[in-house]
């Protein structure tokens, strides 16, 4: 389990990914990347991070990329529970999760190059991704992820 902080790095469980990517996109609604081709990236390709509503991806192209291909990933606050001492609960309510992308007709190739803990797709609290007709091959440790993941809508 990670116990311990790095610059730019989240850490949930036992797994962490960097906060960055070759595109980072925050802040977001409606985002659209179509017939892009990611190659030769040392780290993540493209990341989505905390608010993005609705972001697309398609007919695009991951290759040769150095850590995950496409990551979404989002934050919370924690709270103690009032009713179960010592219970730490996440707590989206400032809905700083991507939410609603869609992922459609892309290639995710050679992914992990110098990674470890990699993903063709990395989805870590975020929610409501559709995954259409995508195809993965020569992928690191995971083709794709999912930590915790909300439901429901914005």
């Amino acid at each position: 389990m990670c116990r311990f902080l790095f610059h730019n790095f989240n850490c949930t469980l036992d797994w962490s990914i960097h906060r960055g990517g070759a595109v980072f996109a925050t802040g977001t609604e409606g985002a659209r990347f179509t017939d892009v081709h990611f190659t030769r990236l040392a780290g993540n390709a493209l990341f989505f991070s905390d608010y993005c509503k609705e972001p697309f991806v398609g007919n695009s192209e991951f290759s040769w990329i150095g850590d995950s291909g496409l990551a979404l990933v989002g934050s919370t606050r924690f709270k103690i529970s009032g009713n179960k001492k010592g219970t730490d609960l996440m707590d989206g309510s400032e809905k700083n999760q991507p939410r609603g992308a869609t992922i459609s007709n892309c290639i995710f190739r050679e992914i992990g190059v110098f990674g470890k803990q990699t993903s063709g797709i990395i989805q870590s609290l975020a929610g409501n991704t559709s995954i259409n007709a995508c195809l993965l091959f020569n992928v690191g440790l995971i083709w794709v992820g999912a930590g915790p993941v909300f439901e429901g809508d914005f």
